[in-house]
């Protein structure tokens, strides 16, 4: 089994998350279409409140108006069709 990823003062590191040689803390991420970010902070838990804000921007690309239904009332549509013609 492989051992948890500390800091240099013992702390656990989450997924993504490093330590940079010169104290401070990066996070590292790759976006829906495969580039790859990093997010920077003096301290865990500030780089922890970056990484939400960037996970919902990174979800936000998946709601697009193409999932919104086309018709508000999808039970008038045949009466519509019948209608027009």
């Amino acid at each position: 089994m492989s051992e948890k990823r500390k800091d240099k003062k013992g702390r656990l590191l989450k997924d993504g998350e490093s330590q940079r040689p010169d104290g401070r803390y990066m996070y590292r991420y790759t976006d829906f279409r495969g580039k790859r970010h990093c997010t920077y902070a003096p301290t865990p838990d500030e780089l922890r409140a970056k990484e939400a804000p960037d996970f919902c921007q990174f979800m936000s690309a998946f709601s697009t108006p193409i999932l919104t239904p086309i018709t508000p009332n999808l039970h008038q549509l045949p009466v519509n069709l019948c209608r027009s013609m």
